[in-house]
């Protein structure tokens, strides 16, 4: 009995990388067939474009002159209420068509979006997984999704990222209005150093002068150098808040605290305290203790001489406490 070999035909995916334009591709599988959907040569003005997520289009000259050769990727379209088509995703693809003077263009023909909120994950999918999308579209996009009612961490699962990248991208929609002229002029274009940015602005009331320091030649602000400053910035803001809570002891004292003949100075009244010490060569030198002078050495404090008003610091060990009272006006 003879035995048969059968061989299965040969199926071809779709890989760009092998072909020169779309049109060698569909001459050698199903017609009008890409994936099992429907591929059509539509004219340029019956398909319609509405708002992307994607705003800042660049290099559409270089894409014009290489469809010229031949289209490599078709764009996504679905039918609209009008008869015509509205782009899903391709729009760059189908502005370098009109610039080229190109008259039609290949589309596959998808169903279309149930509504707003997959239009915009449909096209943050496509267009965010290239990391060439702007951060203004970007925050723009996302904030769109939180109004439409989806979460951080939905909306962080559907486009397969981090939730902490999408939290941070989400929460710039509330920067600093400056911040948000950073980002749209292109002068800040990650999310990190835009987080950055907006802490220096909400710490100093001068943060734009503190940030020319941290621009290029082009105006963009460096991340590290953005981190340097708000660094210096929280250094400063913690050596401030540590002053404010050294208080002196004696108002930090609770009147019942204080015992019966004694009384509180008020902090601004000022208070003379009389001391002498002995100098080098052993005469007793009368005077005044300057307690908002701070001597070098944290073991001397600086005294106001009585006979030539010079001020000098005396080992604190040295000093005689005379008297202290509260100066008349």
């Amino acid at each position: 009995m003879k035995t048969f070999k059968i061989n299965k035909p040969k199926t071809q995916s779709f890989n760009p990388k092998n072909i020169k334009s779309l049109t060698d591709f569909s001459s050698s599988v199903e017609p009008n067939k890409v994936n099992g959907k429907t591929l059509k040569t539509i004219p340029l003005d019956q398909i319609d474009a509405k708002p992307q997520v994607r705003t800042v289009m660049e290099n559409i000259g270089e894409l014009a002159e290489s469809m010229k050769s031949g289209q490599l990727l078709p764009i996504s379209v679905a039918k609209s209420e009008n008869g015509n088509y509205v782009i899903l995703q391709g729009e760059r693809r189908w502005l370098a068509a009109k610039q080229a003077g190109l008259s039609e263009i290949e589309a596959i023909v998808v169903e279309a979006p149930k509504n707003e909120a997959d239009r915009i994950f449909g096209q943050l999918t496509e267009n965010i997984q290239r990391e060439n999308m702007k951060l203004c579209d970007l925050v723009s996009s996302i904030s769109d999704l939180v109004q439409l009612g989806h979460n951080q961490t939905e909306i962080a699962k559907r486009l397969g990222k981090d939730r902490t990248y999408i939290s941070r991208i989400a929460s710039l929609a509330s920067a600093h209005p400056l911040v948000k002229q950073f980002i749209n002029d292109s002068f800040i274009n990650d999310p990190q150093t835009a987080q950055i940015v907006n802490s220096i602005f909400e710490k100093s009331a001068n943060a734009e002068r503190l940030l020319a320091s941290c621009r290029d030649e082009d105006g963009c602000i460096s991340r590290p150098a953005a981190q340097r400053l708000l660094n210096s910035l929280n250094a400063s803001k913690e050596s401030h808040e540590k002053k404010q809570k050294v208080k002196s002891y004696e108002d930090r004292l609770k009147k019942k605290e204080i015992p019966n003949g004694i009384r509180r100075v008020p902090s601004a009244a000022p208070v003379n305290i009389a001391v002498s010490f002995l100098s080098e060569s052993g005469h007793l030198i009368n005077g005044h203790l300057l307690p908002r002078l701070i001597a070098k050495n944290p073991n001397e404090v600086c005294v106001l001489c009585e006979k030539d008003h010079k001020v000098v610091s005396v080992p604190a060990d040295k000093i005689i406490l005379q008297s202290i009272s509260e100066l008349q006006k």
